[in-house]
């Protein structure tokens, strides 16, 4: 979905946004704890920087703003966080 919504804005100047929810639920794999991702919350986060960063890989020798996609992903990205106390995480 990011890559898609990223990729077409780049292509065509839009202003297309997209929602993930993820619950900070606690990673049980032992090989995402060893990475550094302590909940999925945190895996998803990575996910989406990457596929931010692969389209502006994938379209840099085209004649879309590379600066725009760019601008996008670093300043368009908010983070809300469940209280512990409130919910349990």
């Amino acid at each position: 979905m990011v890559r898609w919504v990223t990729a077409v804005n780049a292509k065509d100047g839009g202003s297309r946004r997209f929602i993930a929810v993820q619950l900070p639920e606690p990673t049980d794999d032992a090989d995402a704890k060893r990475a550094g991702f302590d909940t999925i919350a945190d895996i998803s986060r990575k996910r989406i920087d990457a596929a931010g960063e692969q389209v502006k890989a994938e379209l840099a020798g085209q004649t879309v703003d590379v600066d725009q996609i760019t601008a996008v992903m670093e300043g368009g990205e908010k983070a809300f966080r469940l209280r512990k106390e409130k919910y349990g995480f």
